[in-house]
């Protein structure tokens, strides 16, 4: 599953190649702005070094609109490869549909088939997209962050990152719970989209009948 899953990545690898080193240089810069900020309040700002703190200043700007313009690439073209690999999904999924015996579609409504073919697939496809950056982005900085901390105060650093373990046993205390309501919406989601599409499809003969009536 998990190949079949990693193929629709193939004809997006060299966007997603620069999706994610975008992604890089956004982890990166995001921990450039601490470094330059900690030297202007401990040295630029008490030694009154004005053009230090000038110069300090327009590199934090320039590193700010530079990360906004990666953002906007991640963001864009991001979502773009989520879209391909959404319609290739779709494509694949209904010319499976058609190869299906007619006691499939006894046994499920069209409703419910609709809802697969659009929601379910619109957040797979969120996660496909989202999934690798947010995880480089998430990864990167907890490195860098880890080690720029214990080049300041290894102590305080290793007693917060101590904490880590807690918060990850929270989330996966807490992970069941939010994918069983997860599982319970789409199937509600499910159940509305056939209910839509049986009184959609009904309405011609209802009101036929009620003519009829009258």
């Amino acid at each position: 599953m998990l190949k079949r899953f990693v193929a629709y990545y193939r004809p997006h690898k060299k966007m997603l190649a620069l999706d994610l080193l975008a992604s890089l240089f956004i982890s990166v810069i995001g921990m450039v702005y601490p470094v330059i900020t900690r030297k202007m309040l401990n040295d630029y700002i008490p030694n009154r070094l004005y053009r230090a703190i000038v110069i300090a200043g327009a590199v934090v700007l320039i590193l700010y609109v530079i990360r906004m313009l990666l953002r906007y690439f991640v963001q864009y073209y991001g979502h773009l490869i989520g879209v391909g690999m959404q319609s290739q999904m779709r494509r694949d999924l209904f010319a499976h549909l058609e190869k299906l015996p007619f006691s499939y579609y006894d046994d499920h409504e069209t409703g419910r088939i609709m809802s697969r073919m659009t929601s379910d697939l619109f957040e797979v496809c969120e996660l496909a997209h989202h999934g690798p950056e947010n995880l480089l982005i998430s990864s990167i900085m907890i490195i860098l962050s880890f080690s720029y901390l214990m080049s300041i105060q290894p102590l305080l650093t290793l007693i917060v990152f101590a904490c880590v373990p807690i918060l990850v046993y929270v989330t996966m205390h807490f992970r069941k719970p939010m994918r069983n309501a997860f599982d319970a919406r789409r199937k509600s989601n499910a159940t509305i989209n056939a209910a839509v599409e049986s009184s959609v499809t009904g309405i011609r003969v209802t009101k036929a009948l009620y003519q009829q009536r009258a």
